[in-house]
Order: structure tokens, then sequence, then C-alpha cells
């Protein structure tokens, strides 16, 4: 990559951190995984005017585009996996798909029974060979972290589960499929009230 398209990139938000291959594995590949979906929502939130009028697939087509910026990640809209799919990301080059796919599920945040609705597809998406899956929250209102907070009491209180991480706008969930594996939920939310 020339140095003029690393720069522009960099403040484009597009975090252009290495892989580190030696120690590539599941469990890597999420953690970085999770990162760089941290790092893009941040991006996002400091930029919140740019993006607040989007609808939920220009969102998740703008978020796909950042995660895939670096070629370690391929973040694709639209995908099928027992349905349409918001967002799937792979890292092809890292490990085969077979081992590594992330399904995530977005929605703009629309009250508690319409997030609802994106945990039960989320399940549904996913085969139960998906070890994790994630929820993503896009937020155009006031009060994000109490709601996005009481979503989750919200989510447990009546799916059963429980909550293994929980930051401001971040969990993790852990949850039966119907397959009788374990499922891990990540939810992410993202702040455009503007």
């Amino acid at each position: 990559m020339k140095p003029e398209e690393r720069t522009l990139l960099s403040k484009l938000g597009v975090d252009l951190a290495p892989l580190d291959l030696n120690n590539c594995n599941y469990d890597y590949l999420l953690t970085y995984t999770r990162d760089k979906i941290q790092n893009t929502l941040n991006h996002l939130e400091t930029s919140k005017t740019t993006y607040n009028s989007l609808t939920e697939e220009g969102i998740s087509n703008v978020i796909c585009g950042m995660l895939s910026a670096n070629g370690i990640l391929v973040a694709v809209p639209e995908q099928f996996s027992n349905g349409r799919v918001d967002i799937t990301i792979t890292a092809p080059t890292v490990l085969s798909v077979h081992k590594f796919t992330y399904l995530g599920e977005a929605k703009i945040w629309k009250g508690y029974r319409y997030a609802h609705s994106g945990f039960s597809q989320i399940k549904h998406y996913s085969t139960g060979r998906h070890l994790h899956a994630s929820l993503w929250f896009y937020f155009k209102s006031q009060k994000i972290d109490a709601s996005f907070a009481s979503y989750l009491t919200d989510l447990i209180t009546n799916e059963g589960g429980s909550i293994k991480t929980q930051q401001t706008r971040y969990a993790e969930s852990e949850h039966m499929h119907t397959g009788g594996s374990n499922i891990h939920l990540d939810h992410f939310a993202l702040d455009l009230f503007i």
C-alpha cells in the first residue's frame, strides 16, 4: 500500500493495524474482529452528522466497507444464511469461511419489541455452527446508554440466557441455540443522535 493511501484510509477511520498471523486462531480472530468493529463504530460516532441520515442498509454498507478496507476482514451486506443476513464477516485469507463466519443483524433503534425481532432473526440465521454472532443497533434518538442497558435486561428476562460482558455500548450474551449448542451474541450500540 502506498503511503498516501495509508494516510487517506487512516483519516477515514480505517484501522490498518496488522494481524498477528503467528497467533491467528478462532479466538484471536474474534477479538481482532470485535476491536475492528469498535474502532469503526467510534469513527462513525465522531462523524455522526455525516451518517445520521443514512438508512439501516446505508449504515451497514459503510461499516462493511470500513471493516473490509485493510484486506484481512471481508464484510459483506445482505448475504444468505437461513435468511438475509445484514452483515457477514469472514477472513478468508486467514481462516477458511467454514472456520470463521461472523453474522450480524442490524436495526435502527425503534424500541425493545423491534430489537427483540433482531434477536429472533440472528438466532434463526445462525445454523448452530456459528459460535458467535452479533446484533447492531443504530440509535438516532436520545438516551442511548439507558435504552441499551434496559434492552439487555429485558432480553435476558424474556429470552433467557446470561450476560457475559457488559460495557456502555457493548455486551456479550450467551443463549441456547435451537440445535442445542450455546451461541454467543455480541451487542453493539451506535450513537448517531444529533
